[in-house]
């Protein structure tokens, strides 16, 4: 069912890159996206979410996210919060590098389940294939306090971004 999710904001990302709405305050560095990738604590699963971000200017974005982490007998989430900053100016191919603050928990089915505080640093690069689409690598290592230990979650993942304001692409 949580695929389905990710499937279905991967298709309203390629059918509204087909639309001519009109442009309004919104439209202006909006980027939604969705993602799937593996992640590791002591062992490595598979992880996918959603993203909802806005660029306020060519370098610098916000982004708030959503990161499931299925396991066998239980569920994980995180609910984050991150900066991305561009290292180049606009172009076809754009590194960045990102950091952020957000939520963990362990499992949902459990009343001894808590929710952990977490530091989120990493890095990855925009690749422009359409002028409103990129496809996205990124690495993160999620920090994450638990009962006074810190733990590490890291992350690769390959996201799905629609941006509702055009970019450029190799022309």
């Amino acid at each position: 069912m949580r695929w389905i999710t990710v499937l279905a904001l991967l298709a309203i990302s390629a059918t509204a890159s087909a639309q001519t709405a009109p442009r309004h305050a919104w439209d202006r560095g909006t980027t939604l996206e969705g993602f799937a990738g593996a992640a590791t604590t002591p062992s490595t699963m598979a992880t996918y979410g959603a993203a909802f971000g806005w660029e306020l200017t060519p370098r610098f974005e916000v982004q708030g996210l959503g990161s499931w982490f299925p396991q066998k007998n239980t569920d994980e989430f995180a609910a984050d919060l991150k900066v991305l900053m561009n290292l180049i100016k606009p172009s076809v191919l754009v590194p960045y590098v990102t950091a952020g603050a957000g939520l963990y928990q362990g499992t949902f089915d459990r009343p001894d389940s808590q929710i952990d505080p977490t530091a989120i640093l990493g890095g990855g690069a925009h690749f422009y294939v359409r002028r409103h689409l990129s496809v996205r690598p990124e690495a993160t290592l999620r920090f994450v306090i638990d009962k006074g230990k810190t733990y590490k979650v890291a992350t690769f993942t390959f996201a799905l971004t629609y941006h509702f304001e055009e970019h450029a692409v190799g022309e």
